[in-house]
């Protein structure tokens, strides 16, 4: 996959917040890149690896790897709530 497109990322895409815990969970796929909020602020952009209906404590997420390091050896997970949008569907 070649660099994300910003102005892909700023038309939008699903609106996860508000939504419940299943209805997040079902709106990304695996394959799917996705704009995730961090903890400490800003984003960082994701290709979905798995899905967990209960990635850590209980809540469900995901795993994957940095769109910009994908053969690093260290990926990342997130809650459902921390996703921003969808920027790519796997297929696409």
């Amino acid at each position: 996959m070649g660099p994300i497109n910003r102005a892909h990322i700023d038309q939008g895409g699903p609106a996860f917040q508000g939504k419940s815990e299943a209805a997040r969970h079902a709106m990304y796929s695996v394959g799917d890149t996705i704009e995730a909020s961090c903890w400490g602020g800003g984003s960082r952009i994701v290709v979905i690896e798995t899905k967990d209906a209960s990635i850590k404590n209980g809540r469900p997420g995901w795993s994957g790897s940095y769109q910009d390091k994908p053969d690093s050896e260290f990926g990342t997970w997130g809650y459902d709530d921390q996703i921003i949008r969808v920027v790519q569907r796997g297929g696409e």
